[in-house]
């Protein structure tokens, strides 16, 4: 075998003869060490390839049989227009008892494909500069006016049909190995101005006049929301089924509705015990009593259909023209209200759990200590017993002020101070 360096060349070449055939190639290193290492395996592979212990390693492609393969592996991927149809099949399988998220993905694929510069562009050309664009265009024309033009949409929207895309990009490189790699689609964070949190709440005044003009089954839903914790997605999932009627066993004669959460949220955090009475339990058995059909919230001019989730949307933004209440008043602010006054008496867990959130982090969020809460928290503190602290243990003697100290009793104050300022000096080294 042949270590050598060509002319005009830094780095080592390796030649060497098997069975009548001559082998030569670069090492591809500038480190004659390094260069052996290389030349001894692949001298090693090729006897192992002619006594048939590894398979041959393929031919290596001149530049022009390289383009023809690229152009041909280009043509094999499908623009992101011609994959619409097979991302929306794929989603229309795996949420198949979801209508509103293959809407969901749907509406924002098409908003993807109003962007012209990249609709008829193969999937594994999309990068990182094309989404940017495309954020931009969004943030400016995604809408559309009453009279067809584009109109601003929030930065919140934009991250919708972000996440639309990342999620056709990671099924195409993932399940159907399409992409070699998938770019980085970056959405706009809470600091940019995305996914704005509300900490409003539902005072007593706001809540009655909320009630005093709300609609059926909008003012049903707004007790619900309030006194239970359920948001509207599973509200307008509950059925008969998840509904009956226990009795208390710690408090004799007490009788509690028990609401079993099945339908509405993430499979995980789906399925949980709710206990309601008073108000709630009269409201979901007289919603009950009136149903024609398998769900507790139904049609108002129908009760035979369930209810769509436009019935209360409509009556929502009626009620606003009514009494112009706060900006973020809603049945999530009604849940957001039921779990800020829950937190104030139980545990962050115990809430999570009636909240149905995956992780404590999403409780963290909903959860917002009120000024009176906090300040009957050190109230009740305070009304606690203490142990006494007296001057056994104490570093430093009491001071008494007013009274004269003679010279042999600061003497003998010196020297006590300074051995037990040694002592803890000692006792706080670490070892």
């Amino acid at each position: 075998m042949r270590i050598f360096k060509r002319s005009g060349s830094s780095r080592y070449f390796y030649k060497f003869q098997h069975l009548g055939q001559e082998y030569y190639r670069s090492t591809g290193s500038e480190n004659r060490r390094e260069a052996e290492a290389v030349a001894a395996a692949a001298r090693t592979r090729v006897v192992r390839q002619a006594a048939g212990l590894a398979e041959p390693e393929p031919p290596r492609q001149t530049r022009a049989a390289k383009a023809v393969g690229e152009r041909e592996e280009a043509r094999l991927v499908p623009t992101l227009r011609e994959f619409e149809s097979v991302f929306v099949e794929w989603v229309s399988i795996t949420k198949s008892e979801k209508k509103g998220t293959l809407k969901f993905y749907e509406k924002n694929y098409r908003k993807l494909l109003a962007f012209g510069p990249w609709a008829d562009l193969p999937l594994n050309q999309i990068a990182e500069p094309h989404i940017e664009a495309f954020k931009a265009w969004a943030l400016k024309n995604a809408g559309r006016g009453q009279d067809g033009r584009g109109i601003p949409v929030t930065k919140t929207t934009v991250n919708r049909y972000l996440a639309t895309l990342r999620k056709a990009l990671r099924y195409a490189h993932r399940r159907l190995k399409l992409l070699a790699s998938v770019p980085v689609v970056e959405q706009y964070t809470r600091d940019e101005g995305a996914e704005r949190e509300t900490d409003y709440v539902f005072s007593p005044a706001d809540y009655a006049q909320w009630l005093a003009h709300a609609e059926e089954p909008l003012r049903s839903a707004a007790i619900l929301a309030r006194y239970s914790g359920l948001c509207r997605g599973e509200m307008l999932m509950l059925m008969k089924d998840c509904y009956r009627v226990v009795n208390q066993v710690e408090e004799p004669g007490r009788v509690y509705g028990e609401i079993t959460v099945k339908r509405g949220l993430k499979r995980r955090a789906r399925r949980r015990k709710l206990l309601v009475d008073g108000e709630v339990k009269r409201v979901v058995e007289q919603l009950i009593t009136t149903s024609q059909c398998d769900y507790v919230f139904t049609n108002p001019r129908n009760p035979g259909e369930p209810l769509a989730g436009w019935h209360l949307e409509a009556q929502m933004g009626r009620l606003r023209q009514r009494i112009r209440p706060h900006s973020d008043a809603g049945l999530h602010a009604l849940r957001h209200t039921f779990l800020t006054e829950a937190g104030e008496y139980t545990d962050p867990f115990s809430l999570q759990y009636v909240a149905g959130h995956d992780t404590i982090k999403t409780t963290m969020r909903y959860v917002h200590p009120r000024e009176t809460a906090v300040r009957k928290l050190f109230v009740r503190l305070s009304e606690l017993e203490r142990p006494g602290v007296g001057n056994a243990g104490s570093v430093q003697y009491p001071v008494q002020l007013g009274a004269a100290i003679s010279p042999n009793d600061a003497n003998a104050l010196n020297l006590s101070s300074l051995q037990r300022a040694e002592v803890v000096e000692l006792a706080d080294t670490p070892s």
